[in-house]
């Protein structure tokens, strides 16, 4: 029988797993077996096996045995120890205790004998932990970089140093500016026995004045990799030049979002406000005082990128601080680049692209990537030199949404050719008729290495709206599968839709076939009269496929509508399809069931029973097999109770299930159309809501909806709302209606607390007291009017079967009243974070005699300290025959409790 052991240490859950049909190794209970004694373990470090310690420093590090920890950096027996992949996220005192243990090494002339450590990392390199303890190999893959630190650097001033100290700038998350401070005035401090070296630094959305203060203190010269992804002004990025300037190694640079002040910001400054001469002059002044500061702040900006002899790659995201300066810019390259990309640059004019283009440092470059430029109008003559110059070196192109035309590609078609490195190559989102497009397949069809292709759809593919015509669409794809399978090699490309932010792909691949299926479906389609008018005599197997292209392509609602009407299964799943809401596409197959709702005698074939709005999760084509998937979609936990409408209206053909979930306003309108529908037709179909789940949201969207819908279908119910306790009263009297609910969830009610009462008293001074008073009583008299509210309706459900509570501090002293609302024996319970309910409220609640028959109780966060155990035994005993889950975690349990309930617990066989 398999057991495990779950360990927590700390907030998140770290877990030891132990089964019979694994056992531990005989490394792993030598551990633990050391760990349980510490002073002989640290005793025995100098004769412990190496096997040992990773495995050792793990439990050390999990169990927070500190002191351990110190005695382990001191003995540890390989080179490299890569504590940042382990740390995550930093922890100061594991930090601190193995940097005291190297501390005492570093202050000895006599090293042990097996001591090895020579790179203590810091780094979250995304390695698995214990992947990165076997020695010399490890150590390489870890203390180099991409290319070896310049000769400069400390570690070869001091080549004695035994230890180098790896870390990585991410000044992203305010709680590692600790981490990095305590790191670096550690090293500072010992600057002649180790070396510190910081090869990233990441700053995304955050004041420089952080920044500047860490950079002030870090050997600067280690850093390899420089990302800036912040808003910051030129005169800002000034001040930051000062340190990339002694960055002497770097590699890579990235700057996203440096702007400048432009003339339609004053422009739009001077028309907003109304001046006069002498303060129109005065701005006159600061703004050529703002633009020699700008000025001069890029010079320095670019004296600095004089000093970077290493640069490799260039990645600039909205650089319009660039416009009219690129060319500056690129003089100031000391060394070819490897990589350029330039990102959201519409600002850029001709003249910065022919410079950027003829620029000589560019010639040996691997990867080019252009995205939001605008080549309109653009001589495409420099593109087409570049290309030519980097042919034999071009691993990756990207030209995309760049405004390129047909003349522009046809220019750079043959040296396209020549790439033949050429990985990746995209270009889509630019105006390329069908003809271009083929002639790039052509021209790239005999690269070897070419792996990813992507076009854009040509333009022969959108109506005058600017719209993708499906029809259209679908005659482009089997001209351009045609070229595809005359050049006869096996390749899959991508056509990208340059209307969507989100790429719409098409693949094509003479790899993959179509199936018979799909082409018959899609040569129907072409024709939608056709289609339609073949919908009776249709195989079934035939309409999955016909359905699904249809709603894919957005414009054939009239073939939805048929199909609705021709349907030879009994159920239809849309909601497994529509993923998002789509009121065109729901109207379609909604009249579909108009016309046969109208009619007394229904088609031979249809036999439509369930419309299924609801995402239920599973894939679409499987759940349309007849009887199975009738069983599968329509039926919730239960069958609905026999006083619903169905039941009342044997004949009516269809049901109809719907969801309400409140969380995304988009689906407000849909549910409304569904509910206003169904309501038209009340004798003729039955609407289902099985499910309503609320979360932030106002009531009054949540009511408007309630108001029109059948509640007596509604088995469960999740609020995930602060609301106040008369919210909850409002609600209840929906609840009280829900007669076959089976689930409740409440989350996060509330009342007025002492405290909040408090602050408020001392916001209103100025309330006269017997008035604040009077305020007082009223407001505590409201909260007990809806809290019995809310009990008056909680007798009415009469088949509740699972209540889940989470921060329920509006039951403080009153869960014994709930408790007694509960008018059948429940099969689930959970509360958590519950610590607000008090001694009585706990032995109230473990005394019920409704919780006899549990099949899974859960208490997370709840007080049990200084709580006799006696309540919560006898509870256990009288549901040892039922109960399969048990969870009492972070309760304040003692030795004394758990003694008490090992009796009965041993009999829960369930």
């Amino acid at each position: 029988m398999p057991c495990s052991l779950d360990v927590s240490t700390g907030f998140l859950r770290s877990t030891l797993r132990m089964s019979i049909r694994t056992p531990p190794t005989l490394l792993k209970l030598a551990g633990e077996s050391l760990l349980r004694d510490q002073a002989s373990a640290i005793a025995a470090l100098e004769y412990l096996p190496a096997e040992l310690f990773w495995l050792l420093f793990i439990l050390a590090y999990r169990s927070r045995h500190y002191s351990f920890l110190k005695a382990m950096a001191q003995a540890w027996p390989y080179p490299v120890l890569p504590l940042g992949r382990l740390m995550q996220p930093p922890r100061v005192k594991v930090l601190k205790a193995v940097l005291d243990g190297l501390d005492i090494l570093l202050a000895q002339k006599v090293r042990p004998r097996r001591w090895k450590l020579q790179v203590l990392d810091l780094r979250d390199t995304g390695a698995k932990f214990r992947r990165m303890w076997c020695g010399c190999m490890t150590h390489k893959r870890l203390s180099t970089g991409r290319v070896a630190v310049h000769r400069s650097s400390p570690n070869m001033e001091h080549p004695l140093a035994p230890v180098e100290v790896f870390l990585d700038l991410n000044f992203n998350e305010r709680d590692r500016d600790e981490f990095f401070m305590y790191v670096i005035q550690w090293a500072q401090e010992r600057k002649g026995l180790l070396h510190l070296c910081c090869k990233t630094l990441s700053i995304a959305e955050v004041p420089f004045r952080r920044v500047r203060m860490v950079l002030d203190a870090v050997q600067l010269d280690c850093i390899q990799e420089v990302e800036v992804n912040c808003t910051w002004d030129l005169p800002t990025l000034g001040k930051f030049a000062v340190y990339l300037g002694q960055m002497r190694n770097l590699q890579r640079l990235s700057l996203s979002h440096i702007h400048m002040l432009s003339e339609e910001d004053e422009e739009q400054e001077d028309e907003e406000e109304e001046q006069e001469e002498e303060e129109e002059e005065q701005e006159e002044e600061e703004w050529d005082k703002e633009q020699q500061e700008e000025q001069q702040s890029f010079s320095q900006f670019l004296s600095q990128m004089l000093g970077l002899q290493h640069l490799r790659e260039l990645d600039m995201d909205s650089p319009s601080f660039l416009q009219g300066r690129l060319d500056q810019m690129l003089r100031c390259l000391q060394t070819p680049l490897e990589k350029l990309t330039i990102t959201h640059c519409q600002s850029l004019t001709h003249s910065d692209l022919t410079h950027l283009f003829q620029c000589p440092n560019l010639r040996q470059l691997k990867s080019l990537w252009l995205f939001g430029l605008s080549l309109i109008d653009f001589h495409p003559e420099p593109l087409r030199a570049l290309l030519e110059a980097v042919a034999p070196t071009l691993q990756e192109l990207h030209l995309d949404k760049c405004a390129m035309v047909d003349s522009q590609v046809e220019a750079i078609l043959p040296v396209l050719s020549l790439c033949h490195q050429l990985r990746e190559f995209t270009i889509s989102e630019n105006n390329f008729s069908v003809a271009t497009v083929g002639k790039l397949l052509r021209h790239t069809a005999g690269l070897p290495r070419l792996e990813h292709e992507l076009y854009p759809a040509p333009l022969e593919c959108y109506t005058t709206q600017g719209t993708v015509n499906q029809d259209r669409l679908a005659l482009v794809r089997a001209e351009l599968m045609g070229i595809l399978r005359e050049l006869g090699q096996p390749r899959t490309i991508c056509l990208g839709n340059k209307h969507c932010f989100l790429r719409s792909t098409l693949r094509m691949s003479i790899r993959t076939p179509p199936t018979l299926l799909q082409l018959a479906g899609e040569s129907l389609l072409r024709d939608q009269a056709l289609a339609i008018a073949a919908l009776e005599h249709l195989p079934a197997e035939l309409f999955p496929q016909l359905f699904n292209l249809a709603y894919r392509s957005r414009s054939h609602e009239e073939s939805l509508k048929a199909m609705a009407q021709a349907w030879p299964y009994p159920v239809l799943p849309l909601g497994g399809l529509m993923k998002r809401p789509r009121v065109k596409v729901l109207k379609a197959v909604l009249d579909g069931l108009d016309v046969l709702l109208a009619q007394k005698v229904r088609p031979r074939r249809w036999k439509l029973r369930v419309l299924d709005l609801r995402d239920t999760g599973a894939k679409f084509w499987r759940m349309w097999c007849g009887d199975s998937t009738q069983k599968h979609s329509p039926t919730g936990p239960v069958t609905v109770h026999r006083s619903s409408p169905n039941m009342e209206h044997p004949l009516a053909p269809v049901e109809v299930f719907l969801d309400l979930n409140f969380k995304e306003r988009d689906r407000d309108e849909f549910f409304m159309y569904v509910i206003q529908w169904a309501q038209q037709r009340k004798r003729l179909l039955h609407l289902c809501c099985k499910t309503l789940r609320i979360a932030e949201g106002p009531f009054q969207r949540v009511r408007k909806v309630l108001d029109a819908v059948q509640l007596d279908c509604i088995q469960e119910v999740e609020l995930k709302c602060t609301w106040d306790l008369p919210t909850l009263g409002t609600f209840a009297l929906y609840l009280g209606q829900m007669r076959n609910l089976q689930r409740l969830f409440l989350s996060h009610i509330h009342v007025l607390s002492e405290e909040e009462e408090g602050e408020e008293e001392e916001e209103q001074e100025w309330v006269d007291e017997e008035e604040w008073v009077d305020e007082e009583e009223w407001e505590e008299q409201e909260e007990q009017g809806s809290f019995s509210q809310f009990l008056s309706q909680m007798l009415r459900p009469q088949h509740l079967r699972e209540l889940d509570l989470d921060s329920p501090s509006f039951l403080r002293g009153r869960l014994d009243q709930m408790l007694r609302c509960l008018q059948t024996p429940l099969e689930k319970l959970t509360i958590t974070h519950c610590r607000r309910l008090t001694h009585s409220d706990l032995t109230h609640l473990f005394q019920c005699p409704n919780l006899r028959q549990l099949k899974s109780l859960r208490l997370y966060c709840a007080s049990l300290a200084d709580f006799s155990p006696e309540p919560l035994r006898a509870l256990l005993e009288a549901v040892a025959p039922t109960l399969q889950e048990l969870r009492l975690d972070k309760c304040a349990m003692v030795d004394s409790h758990v003694e008490a309930i090992l009796p009965v617990l041993s009999r829960c066989h369930s």
